[in-house]
């Protein structure tokens, strides 16, 4: 359409062309104006989270050669854009980060009973029971983050483990 407009071959149909066309974007904008809103916001936090991983990172690159003053400027150009992303998204950092540590805190703590078992059945005692006692605290320190799914998740696994008798 550039073409026909500029091209002076067929200019009346190439302006008509391009208002023909920015009047039916702006009728799917206003139709659909919760929904691109939305969308906008997401990728603009994406975006600038994006762009500041990788102002940081050659920020730090910068630094690392000798070239202070646009590596730091870099760096603090970085930062500002992943905390105004984290800023913008903090609910989701927040539950993503709990999950995380729920979901640790339960692997640290079945690896700590199953060491402590083991001890245990080796003959080291002392040793195995305190492990065994720290397990089990981190598996309910975890259960406790999320105890609304804890009565399920103990109903499969006895689903699956009765299953198999």
């Amino acid at each position: 359409m550039r073409y026909l407009s500029l091209s002076g071959v067929k200019l009346p149909l190439g302006i008509g062309l391009m208002a023909a066309g920015a009047v039916g974007l702006a009728a799917t904008v206003t139709m659909n104006w919760g929904a691109i809103t939305g969308q906008v916001t997401r990728f603009f936090k994406e975006f600038g989270a994006i762009i500041g991983t990788y102002l940081l990172g050659i920020g730090v690159i910068l630094v690392m050669a000798g070239i202070l003053p646009w590596g730091i400027g870099l760096i603090v150009a970085g930062v500002a854009s992943i905390a105004t992303a984290v800023a913008l998204n903090w609910g989701a950092v927040k539950d993503g980060i709990t999950k995380f540590f729920k979901d640790l805190g339960i692997i640290i703590g079945v690896s700590l009973l199953a060491i402590g078992v083991l001890l245990c059945c080796v003959g080291i005692i002392p040793l195995g029971v305190g492990l065994i006692v720290a397990g089990i605290g981190s598996i309910a320190v975890g259960a406790a983050l999320n105890w609304g799914a804890m009565p399920s998740m103990v109903g499969n696994t006895l689903n699956k483990t009765g299953g198999h008798f």
